[in-house]
């Protein structure tokens, strides 16, 4: 079982450094509000098992600093750490961590491996299409990690479809689809199962850059110790003409509408406390 970790990262720092005002900026109405859904009503709930466990499952990717296992072993990072705090409020003491691929989690959520995703992921039309979002925690830009000096003299994902560079990407992650919408063909594209592995690949020379959101980057270079990578400007990523300014929450499956219902009303609390 991991155990959850408040100390490491101030809510507050990361929200002022992912947050941007979205005026002039299209985002759907399920980004917005999060996604809704129907509610079982046969048994015991959710949340009241949990009560009674001490404990609810979290899915969590190897993605720091959103969500991921310390050195030892500890589940952190900041989804991990509001959903914590949440969750205590609704009388469950401490979360399980199930370490799970990016692009497996909402594979395992519907699958009862666990019963919520606590990893930062964006709220997407598709994923609402299989999975009930929380309201938004947080609104990320895009960056890219890039040998130091900028070789490629890469900006965004329009220069990558302009150049020859290799790409990489996390599985199952939205920087995979939008490259490939942005003109880079799939053959310049690679896809791996965390940020960790595709910033080695970068510093390694397998891939010329590595494409996820800022500060996920900045924080894996640096905390990496790489002194030969460097993280470009933020950007907002231009898709079909939209910019996809895009916002994380936490997930649940359809049949938690209600548990999704407290969750929000607390977190809404916890905004404006700040």
């Amino acid at each position: 079982m991991y155990d959850i970790l408040r100390e490491q990262i101030n809510r507050r720092t990361f929200i002022e450094r992912t947050t941007l005002t979205v005026a002039g900026i299209v985002m759907t109405p399920a980004v917005l509000a999060g996604c809704g859904g129907s509610t079982s009503t046969s048994g015991e709930s959710l949340l009241d098992q949990a009560r009674k466990a001490g404990y609810i499952r979290v899915g969590f990717a190897n993605e720091a600093p959103y969500g991921y296992a310390d050195s030892s072993g500890k589940l952190t990072g900041e989804a991990p750490i509001v959903a914590g705090a949440i969750m205590k409020k609704l009388g469950v003491p401490s979360l399980q961590g199930v370490l799970t691929e990016f692009g497996a989690l909402i594979p395992g959520l519907t699958a009862n491996r666990f019963d919520i995703i606590a990893a930062g992921m964006f709220i997407t039309p598709q994923r609402c299409n299989a999975i009930l979002f929380s309201n938004p925690d947080y609104l990320a830009t895009e960056a890219l990690a890039v040998k130091a000096g900028n070789p490629h003299n890469l900006t965004d994902y329009q220069s990558l479809a302009n150049s020859q560079a290799v790409v990489g990407a996390e599985s199952g992650a939205v920087e995979g689809p939008w490259l490939a919408q942005s003109g880079v063909s799939s053959s310049r594209i690679q896809h791996f199962p965390d940020g960790p592995t595709g910033i080695q690949a970068l510093a390694s020379g397998r891939v010329d850059a590595f494409a996820l959101t800022t500060i996920s980057l900045e924080y894996l270079i640096k905390t990496g110790g790489y002194r030969n990578l460097e993280v470009t400007q933020p950007f907002i990523p231009v898709i079909g003409g939209q910019k996809k300014l895009t916002a994380g929450g936490y997930g649940f499956r359809k049949s938690e509408a209600s548990l999704a219902t407290q969750f929000n009303k607390q977190l809404a609390a916890m905004q404006q406390s700040g």
